[in-house]
């Protein structure tokens, strides 16, 4: 049952749970001094203050409040008030969410939850109860609380929203026109292009069963095979299979690429990790590590789409690189991120710097704004005959709608960037086509917008 805790000494709360026998039996909101607090063991204890513990339950439920240290302690709720020594059961009727309070001693530390069911026991066969130490209020709550723990003790009745066992796939159209990407001349490639994707969150209960990780992470699974085509360059066939992973502090992408047109080809495989560190309700910092190692084809003789070999791919075809970001979400649904990224050149040379700030927002629901206003530096290389800087400005708009009995959902997007530097504009219409059998946007990584986590933004690819 849903369940709110309201803490004397702080005004910050968040999500917990509270389990009892491997099954969950209640949600908390808790904090603890300003600071967010993870239960760490099976049952939640509560140090009580001098003005008590506060919380809001939903009926129809049984509450056991158990003291575990100190007492006694005074717990009334639905007008009935008891005095708690070790252990009581308190029935929650009515409509709504009812208050619970209990108070003590300063210091005394009591837990909450939720009496298990048990079977209904025929008049026939009923044999004489144990004593036990829990305290009911008077005989008519005694007689409610047997009848609600016979009730729930019944098998359960399917969930109300089924989720599908299957994944999400997608269709998406697209065109527009490159002139220059992460390189360092004018490339201009107009290009359309077909692309069909699967994507598929794991269910980490069942791999990683009866180990830590199963709650611990979450995994997402994708592929997506496109092609393109242009009127100044052959056709091209590209795919590419990842993986993201996600725990409490870290977050994790490994991708890996390859294609071919004409007579060109280039596999690779980039590896990034980032660890996101919460500073306090509105700032998070996260650092981050990436890798990337690649393998191109020798120089095509004809034209082909640069997303497959470009001189600038072919030669920086691997390195490491270093991010540190730090993200401001003060208003709701907006975001500010400061950023600075390094990479370096295959011999482990510096490649190129650049900082970045970052302007996210979401309309009504279902339109996200993006603006990068960002500047980079080109160090001098075996490659690079002269440093240079490299302003940009890019911007993105995507708007996202459901169609029919929200199975299918349709997503257009643009994006454009400016290079004054270098005299650029480039930039892309995409028409994208979501279908999922009744599994939302699961099965969607944090990776896939600016909303969904940390690792999100293309530096230097856009």
């Amino acid at each position: 049952r849903p369940l709110v805790q309201e803490d004397s000494d702080s005004d910050e709360t968040t999500e917990t749970t509270v389990t009892e026998r491997g099954q969950s039996t209640m949600a908390l909101r808790l904090s603890l001094a300003g600071e967010v607090v993870s239960p760490q063991a099976e049952v939640q204890g509560h140090i009580l203050g001098h003005r008590g513990f506060l919380a809001n339950i939903a009926p129809a439920a049984l509450v056991r409040v158990r003291v575990h240290r100190g007492g006694p302690v005074t717990a009334s709720i639905n007008n009935n008030v008891v005095q708690v020594e070790t252990e009581a059961a308190l029935p929650v009727t009515g409509t709504g969410l009812q208050a619970l309070n209990i108070t003590g001693a300063a210091g005394s530390v009591v837990s909450i939850s939720r009496l298990s069911p048990r079977p209904l026991i025929m008049e026939s066969s009923r044999s004489t109860p144990q004593a036990r130490t829990i305290q009911s209020p008077d005989p008519l709550d005694s007689t409610a609380a047997i009848a609600w723990l016979s009730s729930v003790s019944r098998l359960q009745e399917p969930t109300p929203t089924f989720v599908g066992n299957g994944a999400t796939y997608g269709v998406t159209l697209g065109g527009g026109f490159e002139k220059s990407g992460v390189g360092d001349f004018r490339n201009d490639y107009p290009f359309q292009s077909l692309a069909i994707s699967i994507a598929k969150r794991g269910d980490s209960n069942h791999l990683l069963e009866h180990t830590r990780l199963s709650e611990m992470s979450r995994h997402w699974f994708g592929g997506t095979i496109s092609s393109r085509r242009s009127a100044l360059g052959h056709p091209s066939v590209l795919g590419e299979a990842s993986w993201v992973g996600q725990g409490t502090d870290w977050l994790g992408e490994i991708v890996a690429d390859g294609g071919f047109s004409g007579g060109a080809s280039h596999y690779s495989i980039t590896g990034e990790v980032r660890l996101p560190k919460r500073l306090n309700n509105y700032w998070t910092l996260t650092p981050a590590l990436s890798t990337d190692l690649g393998k191109y084809s020798d120089r095509p003789l004809d034209e082909v789409d640069p997303q497959v070999w470009t001189p600038y791919d072919a030669a920086h075809h691997s390195g490491f690189g270093v991010t540190l970001l730090l993200d401001w979400r003060g208003v709701r649904d907006n975001r500010v991120r400061f950023g600075a990224t390094g990479e370096s050149t295959p011999s482990l040379s510096p490649n190129w710097v650049e900082s970045h700030i970052r302007f996210d927002s979401v309309l009504f629901g279902q339109t996200t704004l993006s603006l990068v206003p960002a500047i980079g530096y080109r160090f001098l290389s075996d490659w690079r005959s002269q440093a240079y800087l490299r302003p940009r400005l890019t911007g993105a708009i995507g708007s996202t709608h459901w169609v029919g009995a929200k199975r299918t959902r349709v997503h257009v997007s643009a994006i454009a960037q400016w290079l004054p530097l270098l005299d650029v504009v480039e930039g892309r219409l995409e028409l994208e086509f979501k279908w999922s059998d009744r599994r939302g946007l699961r099965d969607l990584p944090p990776t896939s917008g600016p909303f969904r986590g940390a690792l999100d933004i293309e530096v230097e690819s856009e």
